[in-house]
């Protein structure tokens, strides 16, 4: 097929009883995007995207054109798909984008006021028989979920009158009650895509009971567990198991010859958790990881921080739109309405934070927070009322002008945006924002020329594109620049030595770790041995290690082409970091 050079590579595999081997993941957006995958090739896999991310919008408009006027609804869902990570993901092969539809469906039936829509068009039916319309009258297009004149001129009057019938007939029950129903097959298969979906579920469930509609509950309880098993029966005919997530899973990291050997199998243990050769799906993770060790303060209180600021998962950057609406929560004082969307937006989020929080955004390819892009149009729903008009150019303002300086100068070559995302969180204006300690493994999985253990244990990430990649001894900081570094340790450190070296140029040298600042002027091609007494820092382990930031700054700046006879290096360098290793004469400061 076009477009892949190489085999598979990254794939989730089972083993069944018999020793034979199927893909261990669900296979919904695998067997929906077949079709054009088949028509398409490679291609097939944007094509279904882009599809699904029209329907994403089309569906979030009908929504929201029931509590805005029709241009205003279209301009609001627009805006709030463009600036956030869900135009990148349509370049790229996952599913998030197919679980958000799935997920936006169930909630589309669940809160979409039927009856309205269904008053509206009897409404409009009765006018139609009281005038009829003359010709060459002029004809007024109404907002809505049908329309009259749409069926008609699209498909003929005859078969756009039979469509119209039935979408009469389709909203009456759905306005009586079989909302809930259509909901309840979407909620059953966005639970076996994403199982911590489940929440939204069952506060719809929850829902009914409080209003004692005790036979609808069964019957859609009843759909939902139907939906989930029809699903997973086709795991279970493969594997023996129902979930795709459990059993003895397999990473295979590279699957040119499917050779299930330990060199092509990952082998990486974090906190007792087995990320290898064997993963216990996520049954087997939540054992491995306690509820202690997530909901412990300093690791909770952090990934908050993370979960709405941070330079890869920030909710703020990724998806804004959505931070405005969660400012309309509650709005005039209409809790009752979106406090379910909430609370089941909470449970969702904190199911991560909580049981996977060394990776509670997608893992190490992952643009954005792409778990939140999956719930990405709960937020939508989470606005019972909106606020005056210019709320609406409030809207529209601050999303374009958050959206322009975090996503929009990768919205014109979106396509290697997910793939390279490693490099682009050391550009700016990511690089001025906070590194997710608690996620420092994943963000630098895809990109290990920017993290180098030295011989001393330390693991040394680079946060900016100030400093050049680790070459064999250590890094170049840019000139006129300053260069920011993770140093992480296993244990708390007492003293840290680093070793600066000078270009063929005076220079004014300024070295920071954390609140520890040493600055001194450095002769042409100088060395010098810095010691840093780390005794009275108070650290407290964040998920593996200790962490501390470096900083190097250097004031001037060579280009050794033109200032050193025989180079043809043509980068402006400033001083030169080794690493931290071998026996130094030490320099106490």
């Amino acid at each position: 097929m076009d477009g892949w050079q190489t085999g598979p590579q990254g794939l989730f595999l089972v083993r069944n009883d018999r020793g034979e081997l199927f893909y261990a993941k669900p296979y919904l957006y695998a067997a929906a995007a077949a079709p054009l995958v088949r028509i398409f090739e490679s291609k097939g896999f944007f094509v279904f995207n882009s599809l699904i991310l029209v329907s994403l919008l089309f569906i979030s408009f009908l929504y929201l054109a029931q509590k805005l006027e029709g241009t205003s609804a279209l301009a609001v869902a627009f805006l709030y798909y463009l600036f956030s990570t869900a135009y990148f993901f349509v370049f790229a092969i996952y599913t998030d984008l197919f679980i958000a539809l799935i997920f936006l469906l169930a909630l589309f039936f669940w809160r979409y006021d039927f009856s309205r829509s269904l008053a509206e068009m009897r409404k409009e039916e009765a006018n139609v028989k009281k005038s009829p319309m003359r010709r060459g009258a002029p004809r007024r297009m109404k907002i809505g979920l049908f329309s009259r004149e749409t069926f008609s001129r699209a498909i003929g009057l005859k078969i756009g009158s039979k469509m119209r019938d039935f979408s009469l007939s389709f909203l009456a029950f759905l306005s009586q009650g079989g909302n809930y129903l259509v909901a309840s097959i979407f909620f059953g298969l966005s639970i076996y895509q994403k199982p911590p979906l489940a929440a939204f579920a069952g506060l719809m469930l929850l829902e009914m009971l409080f209003r004692r509609k005790l036979k609808a509950t069964f019957v859609c309880s009843f759909l939902l567990v139907t939906a989930l098993f029809l699903t997973s029966s086709v795991n279970f005919y493969q594997t023996g198991r129902w979930s795709p997530y459990s059993g003895d899973r397999m990473y295979v990291r590279s699957g040119q010859d499917l050779a299930l050997t330990e060199e092509n199998l990952q082998q990486e243990e974090l906190q007792g958790v087995r990320t290898g050769v064997s993963i216990e799906g996520i049954a087997g993770q939540i054992a491995g990881n306690p509820l202690g060790w997530g909901s412990s303060p300093r690791i909770l209180l952090p990934n908050l921080y993370y979960f709405l600021l941070g330079r890869q998962t920030g909710l703020l950057i990724y998806t804004f739109p959505a931070f405005l609406f969660l400012l309309l929560l509650g709005y005039k004082g209409n809790w009752k309405k979106s406090m379910l969307i909430g609370g089941g937006i909470l449970a969702y989020v904190f199911f991560y934070l909580l049981y996977t929080p060394n990776n509670y955004y997608g893992g190490a390819t992952s643009f954005g927070n792409r778990y939140l892009l999956q719930i990405l149009p709960a937020f939508l729903f989470l606005a019972s009322e909106f606020p005056p008009r210019r709320f609406l150019y409030s809207f529209g303002i601050l999303t374009a002008l958050v959206g322009s300086l975090s996503l929009g100068p990768y919205l014109l070559s979106p396509q290697g945006v997910i793939y390279d995302h490693s490099r682009i969180i050391l550009k700016r204006p990511f690089a001025y924002l906070p590194v997710e300690l608690t996620q420092l493994d994943n963000l630098y999985n895809d990109y290990p020329q920017a993290r180098v253990r030295t011989a001393e244990g330390l693991d040394l990430f680079q946060t900016d594109e100030d400093s050049f990649l680790w070459e064999e001894e250590g890094a170049w900081i840019k000139g006129r620049s300053r260069g920011d570094f993770i140093v992480r340790a296993e244990s708390p450190l007492n003293s840290l030595r680093l070793k600066i070296g000078n270009g063929p140029m005076a220079n004014q040298v300024t070295v920071q770790l954390d609140t520890i600042k040493y600055s001194d002027r450095f002769e042409p091609h100088e060395v010098k041995v810095i010691n840093f007494d780390l005794s009275r820092l108070r650290k407290e382990a964040i998920m593996v290690g200790y962490h501390y930031r470096l900083s190097v700054s250097s004031r001037e700046g060579f280009v050794p082409l033109l200032d050193l006879t025989g180079s043809q290096d043509t980068r402006y360098l400033g001083v030169f970091l080794f690493f931290p290793q071998g026996d130094y004469p030490q320099e106490e400061y």
